[in-house]
């Protein structure tokens, strides 16, 4: 089946409440696992998200279905025990939020249900067989490819003309993060731009990476997402507006914290989509007959404000595409 096809079949799903949501005799019990701080602001929105998508879709928390949520507060240690104890509840499904949660709920239980949601190179990790055909208990929606981190750099290249010299800052231990920053360093040396990388493996270490970054003087610096750069994403960004440096991430909350600009998949869509095979699983569809989804919408996300305050001219162009304006 086509991916428009795939798409329009689930846009349908979810325009009509579901029918075993009438009247349950109990409600569906689905995990939720993520390695993220429960109190941080993206956790916040991504729950309220989440809750009334499923509620769009005709399953109401507490009525129809039973959410069980476990944050292992930004320490991946934690979640191989957080996954085993989701296993345990018996739930009827799994939804596992990045790598690191992906494979420990996939080490927890191969008969559980498993939506990935953000998955970063799921075919490369062994997490699914293949995207059309994943196979096993496992699939859901990926963050994007690795060849689209030329679209994101040229992005920031757009809005950045004369940035030569771009900072990378990210997780290396993060899996599957290798494919991407080969993408993006084909990529730059396209694109005449010099990338140099620079590491973050726990959240202590973003203040020293930040100060080998000034050392190092960039044009430009792109920030990484993962769990681990997520808490210190308004460090980073007042980094950024202290030193007049031009700066991108594909977290959407970098902007909101004073980043300068995000590109990347629409997080509503994303929601969207996860909710979507919740929603066929819930109906008895298994997760080896649904592929895995890759976005079909990007975001252009600037602040003008920081733009601003750095002495940053953004071209006309850029601002026209914008799909939203910090002013």
């Amino acid at each position: 089946m086509k991916r428009r096809s795939v798409l329009l079949a689930s846009s349908a799903l979810l325009a009509a409440p579901l029918a075993f949501a009438q009247s349950p005799s109990r409600p569906r019990r689905v995990g939720i696992l993520g390695v993220g701080v429960s109190t941080a602001e993206q956790q916040a929105w991504a729950k309220l998200r989440f809750v009334a998508e499923l509620d769009r879709a005709g399953l109401r928390e507490g009525r129809d279905i039973e959410l069980e949520w476990r944050f292992a507060e930004g320490d991946a240690a934690r979640l191989p025990a957080l996954a085993q104890e989701l296993a345990r509840l018996e739930p009827e499904l799994i939804v596992a939020s990045f790598n690191p949660s992906i494979a420990a709920a996939q080490r927890a239980t191969r008969a559980i249900p498993i939506v990935m949601v953000n998955a970063v190179s799921p075919v490369e990790q062994g997490y699914v067989a293949s995207l059309g055909r994943p196979g096993g208990n496992v699939t859901g929606t990926a963050w994007s490819s690795p060849e689209t981190m030329g679209k994101i750099l040229s992005m920031l290249k757009e809005a950045a003309p004369r940035a030569v010299r771009v900072a990378l800052l990210g997780n290396p231990g993060f899996p599957g993060v290798g494919e991407y920053l080969a993408a993006m360093r084909q990529a730059g040396n396209t694109l005449g731009m010099k990338l140099e990388y620079f590491e973050a493996v726990r959240p202590d270490d973003i203040r020293t990476a930040l100060q080998r970054i000034a050392a190092a003087k960039p044009d430009a610096l792109y920030v990484s997402f993962d769990t681990v750069l997520l808490a210190g994403l308004r460090e980073i960004a007042e980094f950024c507006r202290a030193r007049k440096l031009a700066s991108m991430s594909n977290a959407s909350t970098f902007v909101d914290a004073g980043g300068l600009m995000y590109y990347g998949p629409d997080l509503d869509e994303l929601v969207e989509r996860t909710v979507s095979f919740v929603v066929r699983i819930l109906r008895g569809v298994k997760p080896a007959d649904l592929p895995v989804e890759l976005p079909s919408r990007y975001r252009l996300i600037l602040n003008r404000r920081t733009a601003d305050a750095i002495g940053h001219r953004l071209p006309a162009q850029i601002l026209l595409r914008a799909d939203r304006v910090i002013e």
